[in-house]
């Protein structure tokens, strides 16, 4: 038996990527990716993830494919991106991996290790729900399902050894954050959320949180949206419907306005659909400010675990030469997981926060342990604690 995943990554791709990126959440790429893996002779089963920003195929063979066959690692297709020309360009970004390494990047993906914001806690959810999908379609039995549930036992073993909860915010906390920061709102200013799905309802309470009064709007009233904020305000769109949102209605408004010598209330619309819910001309339109998923990346990478490798520490051996918590950083903790070395091997620990921050070495039930090393002249800085759970901390003092 042999396994092999098949995916695409919104990640790696350039922002123009996000709008070709909708074509492969469609029904008909689904059909047909899954028509052609199953019309394979050693396919048996079949497990689609898809989620804001990987679309993946994984696939239990019931042998490896024989030496010397092509299309793919060992022989496997990769989606048929010739039904989609607009896609051709970015089909350097469609990865294989097989055996070993395709279990790796399952736990990775599950433990939210492999997501834009590491950490993040929906993708395990996600996970979760592909694999009962596939349960009940009955594409997936004895070669995926061990695979599968070791994934999640793995990410819940990563996840409460790195207290990943404690650390990193979650999807809608990040975005209303920025939301809020960036557009301004506060409790007088009228904040429309459109979509009745998981996401929009953690935005809804997140912008709660901040002091919003957000609006749920249906998807069905999604036409009249400049109606519902005459005197300007904020849209935020969640909606998994695809492109509802007509940019007409935000001109006739402005037109309308105009011709009445007044200035148009500006409105911000942060589209965070995915596919996209808003016609993208509508950023033409003078009174309008356009944020979307693509534009958020640079944003989301900065607002991360403050060095990408700390959360990599979490679950591979990793060395870096120094870390660094910039005046006005949270509070982080740094977790060693059971069996992985992290190693700082050149500055040290340099805590301008002025806060504590904390580093964790951990041992599990089997007796395994991580590590975290100083070496070369690296010191732990100042305002630091170490919590050494039967691990090793080595080389601090």
């Amino acid at each position: 038996m042999e396994i092999i995943v098949v995916g695409l990554k919104l990640g790696e791709g350039p922002p123009a990527f996000l709008e070709a990126f909708e074509a492969l959440r469609g029904e008909r790429f689904l059909e047909e990716t899954q028509a052609r893996l199953h019309s394979m002779r050693e396919v048996r089963e079949v497990v689609p993830l898809i989620t804001c920003h990987r679309v993946e195929f994984y696939v239990g063979l019931s042998r490896p494919p024989a030496p010397g066959a092509s299309g793919g690692v060992a022989g496997l297709p990769g989606p048929d991106l010739r039904v989609f020309p607009p896609l051709s360009a970015i089909s350097g970004l469609i990865y294989r991996l097989t055996g070993d390494s395709a279990i790796r990047h399952l736990i990775r993906v599950a433990s939210g290790l492999d997501s834009l914001l590491k950490g993040e806690a929906q993708v395990l959810g996600q996970v979760r729900s592909a694999f009962a999908d596939a349960v009940e379609r009955r594409t997936v039995g004895p070669i995926l399902s061990p695979v599968f549930h070791r994934a999640f036992r793995a990410a819940r073993r990563i996840r409460a050894h790195s207290r990943l909860e404690e650390v990193v915010p979650s999807w809608a906390d990040l975005l209303s954050e920025t939301i809020t920061s960036r557009s301004g709102v506060s409790s007088a200013t009228p904040v429309l959320v459109l979509g009745s799905g998981r996401m929009a309802r953690a935005l809804r309470e997140s912008l709660r949180a901040r002091g919003a009064i957000p609006q749920p709007v249906e998807t069905d009233h999604a036409d009249s949206l400049a109606s519902m904020l005459p005197q300007g305000g904020v849209l935020v769109t969640a909606s998994g419907r695809g492109r509802v949102v007509p940019a007409a209605q935000f001109r006739l408004e402005a037109a309308a306005a105009t011709a009445e010598i007044q200035v148009p209330p500006p409105i911000d619309i942060w589209d965070l659909g995915v596919p996209r819910n808003v016609d993208p001309t509508v950023e033409q339109i003078p009174r309008v400010r356009l944020w979307t998923l693509a534009g958020l990346t640079a944003t989301v990478k900065e607002a991360a675990l403050a060095d990408s490798s700390l959360a990599e520490a979490i679950s591979a051996d990793t060395e870096v030469n120094g870390i660094v918590f910039n005046a006005g950083a949270s509070a982080f903790t740094i977790t060693a997981s059971p069996i992985f070395f992290f190693s700082i091997s050149g500055v040290g620990i340099t805590n301008n926060s002025g806060i504590i921050q904390s580093f964790v070495t951990a041992v599990d039930a089997a007796g395994s342990s991580g590590t975290i090393a100083f070496t070369n002249s690296a010191t732990a800085g100042s305002l630091t604690a170490f919590t050494n759970s039967g691990a090793v901390v080595n080389g601090t003092f």
